[in-house]
């Protein structure tokens, strides 16, 4: 696997830029966690660089961002389709995004937030599956795909929860927060998701029995936890919108408990709990 002959494109690598198609880039921590599991570290690296050698994949080095280490050290690998894999796909028939010249352009911070966005909807559908839940995702759309001309907001993502046991689906917004949004900002956010949710403007767009819709808004650190919140409750919205808030590390690493909170209760509660007002 670690050779850098021309490499035979496996399941795994498929399944790579598959994941690479639907997110546009990910990262090593991403990479080790989801993909290539009967291998070690060391081998997966090697498997990269032949990949990037032939120019299935693209990768930047980039500085570890701040929330990961205090100084500005390189070491922070960016990954996603060089122009012999956007060929693949292509000829495979998928709509795959070019996303090279936004990867030499080197904006860490924003191809950063995708990488956490696609860890946080990988890692709930991953948790959902392991637990075997009544619940499993259906479907996610990311930001391109979720896209609705005039919507009030555009989520960083929509994972589309279906039941195993009736025809019946929940919608959740994702809204990864990555700085310590403004009262302005989050205000702007929760009135386009008032309209977007009480006009039924993403349930008529995917035509699906959507039975609840809430949207869950996941912060990088503690400290942008307890600002969201503070920021939430302060704004005069609609109740009739279901809004959770919780840590990215929670909901990675434990997304199947009841960890979420509801911002004008503080009652703790499931992602997909029936009801959330106490």
């Amino acid at each position: 696997m670690g050779h850098y002959n021309r490499p035979r494109i496996d399941k795994e690598d498929f399944k790579l830029f598959q994941a690479i198609g639907k997110h546009g880039f990910v990262d090593m921590p991403y990479i080790y966690r989801f993909l290539y599991l009967d291998n070690k570290k060391n081998t997966i690296l090697g498997r990269i660089r032949q990949l990037r050698k032939y120019k299935y994949l693209q990768t930047l080095d980039t500085f570890i961002p701040p929330e990961w280490s205090m100084d500005l050290q390189t070491g922070y690998r960016i990954v996603t389709l060089g122009t012999a894999g956007l060929r693949l796909m292509r000829n495979r028939g998928y709509d795959v995004l070019n996303n090279i010249h936004a990867l030499k352009a080197a904006q860490p911070y924003r191809m950063y937030h995708q990488v956490q966005v696609a860890t946080v909807c990988d890692a709930l559908q991953e948790q959902y599956v392991k637990q075997n839940s009544k619940w499993e995702v259906y479907d996610i759309l990311n930001e391109r795909d979720a896209y609705i001309e005039g919507a009030g907001n555009q989520p960083d993502a929509l994972i589309i929860f279906k039941s195993k046991v009736n025809e019946i689906y929940i919608l959740v917004f994702l809204e990864l927060e990555r700085s310590y949004a403004s009262e302005r900002s989050v205000q702007r956010k929760l009135i386009g998701y008032e309209n977007n949710i009480l006009s039924k403007k993403f349930v008529n767009k995917l035509q699906l029995p959507v039975i609840r819709q809430r949207v869950l808004f996941v912060s990088q650190t503690e400290g942008q936890f307890h600002h969201i919140l503070n920021k939430i409750e302060n704004i005069d919205h609609d109740q009739k919108i279901e809004i959770l808030v919780s840590t990215y590390q929670r909901v990675t690493n434990r997304g199947v408990e009841d960890m979420y909170i509801e911002p004008k209760t503080h009652r703790r509660c499931k992602l997909l709990q029936k009801e959330l007002k106490a």
